[in-house]
């Protein structure tokens, strides 16, 4: 009997330890369903990131590449109706965030953090649209090819599935000067190492 309850006793230590067992890095892809500068313009962004967990998990350092690519079909109501397609709404995405974790559990995470964001956009904007009684619509448009730098403010709740591979939710948002807000909501399942 007390070989039995010495055995049971370190079977759950070993248990709780590797729970307590501390990974400096995890990495995740992601998507988030997101905003674009106009608010009627939606879609998904898909992103791969790595986090470094500093000051025992207290505080993450991440990098974020992610890539979106919208439909860019417009319906406008005149006298009559007018449909743009222009090509599609493309964004590339690169996020450096410092973040810091409020809940000192090794299950749960809640991070709030904010950095610098760099994002290329490609944009078909409508400028203008002339209608002329017997022609087409005319429509003046400008494609946009540039890079933003701005900042963005993220909220994320990280749940350890299991000893390595976690899951997580989040929302925030970037702000790009003329590239507009973005505002976004998202999922991640990522592996600790």
């Amino acid at each position: 009997m007390r070989l039995f309850l010495l055995t049971l006793t370190a079977i759950l230590l070993s248990t709780l330890s590797t729970y307590a067992q501390y990974y400096r890095n995890t990495g995740r892809v992601g998507v988030d369903f997101m905003s674009l500068d106009a608010p009627d313009d939606t879609g998904f962004r898909y992103w791969v990131r790595y986090d470094r967990h500093l000051a025992q998990d207290r505080i993450v350092l991440s990098g974020t590449l992610g890539y979106a690519n919208v439909a860019n079909r417009r319906q406008y109501t005149l006298s009559t109706p007018v449909i743009f397609d222009g090509r599609p709404r493309q964004r590339v995405t690169a996020d450096l965030t410092l973040s810091y974790d409020f809940i000192r559990s090794y299950r749960h995470a809640l991070r709030l953090g904010g950095g610098l964001s760099v994002w290329y956009r490609q944009d078909d904007v409508v400028r203008q649209i002339s209608l002329v009684p017997g022609n087409a619509p005319a429509i003046d448009h400008v494609e946009i090819n540039e890079t933003n730098v701005g900042y963005h403010l993220t909220a994320e709740y990280e749940y350890a599935l299991t000893t390595r591979v976690v899951a997580a939710g989040r929302f925030g948002l970037a702000n790009l000067g003329e590239a507009g807000i973005s505002s976004l909501v998202g999922i991640s399942l990522g592996r600790r190492f």
